[in-house]
């Protein structure tokens, strides 16, 4: 779990869920909250790519 902070975002909470095999990392999956993104995509001013 974290919670990422950005220029245009104070606070997106995200997860990573990764699964290792033979002490390697086979597959990781990256989960954000997109909302606090598109909350300031649409503020005015907003800037997010």
């Amino acid at each position: 779990m974290d919670d990422t902070a950005t220029v245009p975002v104070a606070s997106s909470p995200a997860a990573e869920y990764v699964t290792v095999r033979d002490g390697r990392i086979a597959y990781s999956r990256f989960i954000f909250d997109r909302l606090p993104f598109e909350a300031a995509r649409r503020s005015p001013g907003g800037n997010v790519a």
